[in-house]
């Protein structure tokens, strides 16, 4: 028996038990769909993104200012972004330390009314040492910029009046100019939306957070592929593979058929589902970041691209099947890799959730490698480093799977 034959013997075995298997994958793959559809739609939502908690010590209520934080909560765009609430300093202090709060401000009595008179009154910030997040550091701006705008508009106001005193202006006109001024002023403020331009660059390797979770559900599917598959994968007898090598295929040979037989019905699945993906997420056009420009041919270009981790993933599916003599014990096998893998690789939470020399070394694992070409595929780019990384861990485990054979038989076959 030639190597070519035993191969096609093999697929064709494979394919016989593909219908059954497709069908289970359909409905498993239904309800990742309906899974991705329902987090797809909160992400999209405002009220679903977490949110800066600003704490306010002091009466602000039934005040000029208590109006203006009113207005940030409820109709400015901030409020998708923080969120004000007003608290006494002892319980500020607490939820601070907590770290339910990012910071709190402490608001003097007179405030407004110091303001107004044209005195500088000022705000307190307070803050842990150890808060050096991103939102930490854009409320201390934000203060910053604040103060500046309030001291520039005093400066222009009062600039108004001295010129107008000077050119001998009625109080009934200054007064008029305040109120122009005034309104110039709030306008600048809050149109300072076209003051910047934001940029989303996304949780990691340039995906946004939707591209991010799909990315996430796409290699938890591959990674229980060898569930579905486990009537192809079953380990085979001793007097079978002992068989095989006395019609001169060795062990060597024998894994690369069986393997490259079950990869072949895997791209296949892969490659159906891409072409229907693409169709689906192109005709509904969803206006997220990744996925307006999705068609037939970014779906088969993206086909092509995920081939190395799918070979790097099929490859540990069969070892496991190899090294396990029970067929129960290695579907269960599969499937609590496939969950281990997942959340270690940082398919359940973001990497950044994790302690930083996990950070660190996650890039060099199967589960974090794997991961992170999937996301480089969807967003694009191509980093050597890691394509590499995906590859060699497909050549180490089907040397591992040839090891195991082998041992079994106590000899290497050709």
């Amino acid at each position: 028996m030639s190597n070519n034959s035993y191969y096609k013997t093999t697929l064709k075995r494979n394919f016989k038990s593909f219908p059954a298997i497709f069908i289970s994958i359909v409905a498993i793959l239904l309800i990742f769909a309906i899974i991705g559809a329902v987090t797809f739609n909160m992400l999209s939502k405002s009220d679903y993104k977490k949110k800066v908690n600003i704490g306010l010590v002091g009466n602000s209520k039934g005040s000029y200012l208590g109006l203006g934080i009113d207005s940030l909560s409820k109709y400015d765009s901030l409020r998708f972004e923080m969120k004000f609430i007003s608290l006494s300093e002892k319980e500020a202090k607490e939820q601070l330390l907590n770290k339910s709060l990012a910071c709190y401000i402490v608001i003097p009595d007179n405030f407004v009314d110091d303001l107004i008179d044209g005195n500088n009154p000022h705000l307190d910030y307070v803050t842990t040492d150890s808060e050096t997040f991103l939102g930490a550091a854009i409320i201390r701006d934000v203060t910053v910029i604040v103060a500046k705008c309030l001291s520039e508009c005093e400066a222009g106001i009062y600039s108004m009046h001295k010129i107008a005193i000077d050119n001998n202006i009625s109080d009934e006109k200054i007064s008029d100019g305040d109120i122009v001024m005034s309104e110039k002023y709030i306008n600048f403020v809050l149109g300072r939306s076209n003051a910047f331009s934001p940029q989303i660059l996304g949780i990691s390797d340039g995906v946004s957070t939707e591209g991010y979770y799909f990315c996430a559900i796409l290699f938890f599917f591959l990674m229980i592929f060898g569930v579905f598959y486990a009537k192809i994968l079953f380990r085979k007898k001793q007097y079978f593979i002992g068989y095989l090598k006395s019609k001169g295929i060795g062990i060597k040979r024998q894994i690369f058929c069986e393997y490259f037989s079950y990869f072949t019905v895997s791209a296949l699945t892969l490659f159906f589902f891409c072409l229907v993906g693409s169709a689906v997420l192109g005709f509904l056009k969803l206006n997220l970041i990744g996925f307006a420009e999705i068609n037939m041919v970014s779906g088969i270009l993206f086909f092509i691209k995920l081939i190395p981790i799918l070979l790097m993933i099929t490859a540990f599916q069969f070892l496991l099947f190899e090294a396990i003599g029970s067929e129960c014990a290695a579907v269960l096998a599969q499937f609590m890799s496939a969950i281990i893998f997942a959340y270690l690789g940082g398919c359940f939470y973001p990497i950044n959730f994790f302690p930083t020399y996990y950070q660190k070394l996650v890039n060099y694992l199967p589960n974090g490698a794997g991961f992170s070409y999937i996301r480089q595929c969807f967003s694009g780019q191509f980093n050597v480093f890691c394509f590499l990384t995906v590859l060699a861990y497909f050549v180490l485990f089907i040397g591992i799977s040839i090891a195991i054979r082998s041992k079994r038989i106590g000899k290497t076959g050709d």
